[in-house]
């Protein structure tokens, strides 16, 4: 395993994945700080989705700038060369802008237990990383096999829905082939699909809902489709498989998602014009609704946790509190600051050490040259006495 990974390929996607995650855990406490002043939910939603956009973005710039030496000649391991440094621990010094000038001073740049350090953890490390990504995958894999699942057996609405679906895609506008049907294979209302995107509504419902809850139902699920929750909902799925392992992403993440049913409830509100009546349709569902699981991919009415009140106050235009967080991202940023100081402390502390052996080595010099000045200096007066 230590071979494999001991490519420089491997090496600069891991110098990526560490630099960036810092980098991510610092936006995230602007970020952090950003939302708490922002009451707005489609203003938040903005400044979230942005930065999942950044997060993503983070890592393919890391990896383009991070710098990591290449194996040469005099240098014939991949992993450690004659003096025992290896090219892990010497490309963290050099991506931290440092570059040895020769090879006593890059015998120190890192000290040897660093050194040995970081080279035996890069293949573990390296490979937690796959085994992540690789769950993380099959989750993702299964959550679109289920998709594909939900969409077979699909039933017609009653006639007494079909008017007002049809009112409601006239009011969003959306296109006639986005199909609302009935389905024994759902537990609550969910809008799937990418291309042809199909808002299914349980079969028991349709029986025993009154017809303006579920209204107001197909009127939320719509608003998914028409705002594209679906396509940012895989994305962010995707991004979560890659970053799998950074808080700051699942935070930033589940608030994408608090925000994004508040939207919908606003924008289905607008579409029923019946504020009242959505906000008790609401309290409808969520009184009657049972725990279920949804889709990865799935843009449903809204998971068990949400804030049943903060969307009711949302939607009635009342000041709420989502925009709040708790104190924990800050704890976050500290420790990437502390990562950021850690990896950048041996190059630090290099440069300082380079630059008190120049300073000693010029101090030396001129020492030296002044003692062979007094030498000379003896012998001519030695010289003159004798010729006396």
């Amino acid at each position: 395993m230590t071979e494999f990974f001991a490519h420089p390929g491997w090496q600069r996607l891991l110098l990526a994945l560490l630099h960036s995650a810092w980098v991510i855990a610092l936006v995230g406490g602007a970020l952090w700080l950003t939302l708490r002043s922002v009451r707005n939910p489609r203003t938040r939603y903005a400044v979230e989705l942005a930065g999942l956009a950044t997060f993503a973005v983070l890592p393919a710039l890391a990896w383009v700038f991070v710098d990591v030496p290449r194996t040469t000649p005099e240098r014939p391991s991949a992993l450690v060369d004659d003096d025992g440094r290896g090219d892990f621990a010497d490309a963290i010094v050099t991506s931290a802008g440092v570059s040895p000038s020769d090879g006593e001073s890059s015998s120190r740049t890192t000290s040897p237990a660093a050194t040995s350090w970081l080279d035996r953890l890069r293949p573990w490390l390296l490979a937690a990383w796959l085994s992540g990504v690789g769950l993380f995958t099959v989750r993702l894999m299964l959550g679109l096999v289920g998709v594909t699942r939900l969409l077979r057996g699909c039933e017609p609405l009653p006639e007494r829905l079909v008017g007002r679906v049809r009112r409601l895609r006239r009011r969003l506008e959306i296109p006639a082939s986005v199909v609302v049907a009935g389905s024994r294979r759902v537990v609550e209302a969910m809008a799937v699909g990418f291309v042809r995107p199909v808002v299914l509504v349980p079969t028991s419902w349709l029986t025993s809902m009154p017809t303006a809850v579920l209204e107001a139902i197909v009127a939320h699920e719509l608003a998914h489709v028409r705002r594209w929750d679906l396509w940012v909902n895989l994305l962010q799925r995707v991004l979560e498989t890659l970053l799998f392992f950074h808080p700051v992403v699942w935070w930033l993440s589940g608030r994408v998602r608090v925000d994004r049913e508040l939207c919908c409830d606003a924008l289905a509100a607008r579409a029923t014009g019946k504020r009242v009546l959505y906000a008790r349709a609401l309290e409808y569902v969520a009184i009657r609704r049972v725990e279920a699981a949804t889709p990865l991919v799935a843009a449903g009415w809204g998971g068990t946790k949400m804030r049943l009140l903060e969307r009711v106050k949302n939607v009635l235009g009342v000041p709420g509190t989502a925009g709040r967080t708790g104190w924990w991202p800050l704890a976050v940023v500290a420790v990437a600051l502390g990562t950021a100081a850690w990896f950048g402390g041996p190059a630090v502390s290099a440069a300082v050490a380079d630059d008190e052996e120049r300073v000693e080595r010029r101090n030396g010099d001129r020492e030296r040259g002044e003692r062979e000045e007094r030498r000379e200096g003896d012998r001519e007066r030695g010289e003159r006495e004798e010729r006396r």
